[in-house]
């Protein structure tokens, strides 16, 4: 049976040629709220997939497409899963099977080029936005929470320093790597070793101080969470408190804390393609007209208002999807050998608007503030 160790070696390296490419469950009561003022001290939680269920990584990466369809029965947050998250062995360097982001790509494009409002806002609207998740204990912080086991929600900021302190990978230097010895590696999380049967409770800390800031978002200014993260420079075991059960506990965590089954989400590509037609390309929905029961009437077609504002900003200009794939958030430090990583500081900020790069401009990759959310009772 392949060791633990062996297998996060062999992930590091999948991550890493995933990192070339780029890259809402809500309800789950086991979400940890951060929340601002605070300051936290967590171990991460690489816990075994239930059987069934492929997924490798400690975390859950995924992307999504989201839009708000006021006209929509039940809940109106309608998202799909788009086909660049990590998880999601569809994705290729090669090939972006995602029909959203292919579309996105020339929404961005029609925007540079001519600088259309129209263009922008369904471009804000539909890119992928970012969100991870992954398990961890809760050594210290807010006395309702501490000594719990629960699921940490994070923003790009969060995975781009997990990618830097864990699997090397500096999205910010020329060759995109790190020097080993500053490589936490597996030394980051509590995990179970297969090898030996057991679980090693020894790792490195990681550690999230909350602040906050205040900015514009949509004509209101918001106040909106600013993260300092951190690992500890030692190694300190925790003891869940489950004695002799430890391992057997261990292994049930994803079916207890429903981690897999709410979060590890995927789309299949006629739904991605449903969701493009539905509500970014064909913008007409059905409307039951008020002489549906006398005979001969005809169900009258009405252009959905939502999308018809943003094309009422400029003149609709056509956009065909191509096969180009789109070019793409007091405690001590552990030391590094370089200067100190820019990952380090992490502020959440509202999505700017993208960039030309001399490689490739984010489609999406940036932070996902959930405005709709920041601005109730506003």
């Amino acid at each position: 049976m392949e060791s633990a160790s062996n297998l996060f070696d062999r992930l590091r390296k999948k991550v890493e040629a995933q990192s070339s490419r780029g890259g809402g469950f809500y309800s789950n009561e086991n979400l940890l709220k951060l929340k601002i003022g605070e300051k936290y001290r967590l171990r991460l939680l690489w816990i075994p997939a239930p059987k069934g269920v492929n997924r490798e990584n400690p975390m859950i990466n995924q992307y999504v497409h989201r839009f708000w369809d006021n006209n929509a029965i039940g809940s109106k947050n309608i998202e799909v899963y788009c086909k660049t998250s990590q998880y999601d062995e569809g994705e290729t360097k090669a090939g972006w099977d995602c029909p959203v982001c292919k579309e996105m790509s020339n929404v961005y494009k029609e925007y540079s080029s001519t600088q259309s409002k129209s263009a922008k806002e369904i471009y804000d609207t539909f890119r992928r936005t970012f969100r991870g998740y992954v398990p961890v204990y809760i050594v210290n912080g807010p006395e309702e929470d501490q000594g719990k086991i629960k699921i940490l929600q994070y923003t790009k900021s969060f995975k781009d320093f997990f990618d830097l302190h864990i699997f090397g990978i500096d999205k910010d230097s020329k060759d995109g790597q790190v020097d080993e010895d500053d490589i936490l590696s597996i030394n980051a999380f509590t995990y179970y070793e297969p090898k030996d049967n057991t679980v090693q409770l020894e790792a490195y800390d990681f550690m999230v101080t909350v602040g906050s800031k205040t900015i514009p978002i949509r004509g209101k200014n918001v106040q909106v969470p600013d993260y300092k993260l951190s690992f500890k420079n030692s190694k300190t075991e925790i003891d869940f408190g489950w004695g002799d059960e430890t391992v057997e506990n261990y292994l049930k965590l994803s079916e207890t804390l429903s981690f897999d089954k709410d979060f590890l989400k995927k789309s299949t590509t006629e739904e991605l393609e449903n969701f493009l037609n539905k509500y970014i390309k064909n913008t007409t929905v059905e409307a039951e007209s008020e002489a549906d029961d006398v005979p001969g009437s005809v169900t009258e077609e009405v252009e959905n208002p939502q999308i018809k504002k943003m094309k009422e900003m400029a003149k609709a200009t056509s956009r065909k999807i191509n096969d180009e794939k789109p070019d793409d958030d007091e405690e001590e430090e552990r030391p590094v050998k370089k200067d100190p990583p820019k990952a380090a500081k992490v502020k959440d900020e509202e999505p700017e608007e993208p960039e030309e790069t001399n490689d490739e401009k984010s489609e999406g990759d940036d932070e996902d503030l959930d405005l709709d959310k920041l601005l109730e009772g506003l």
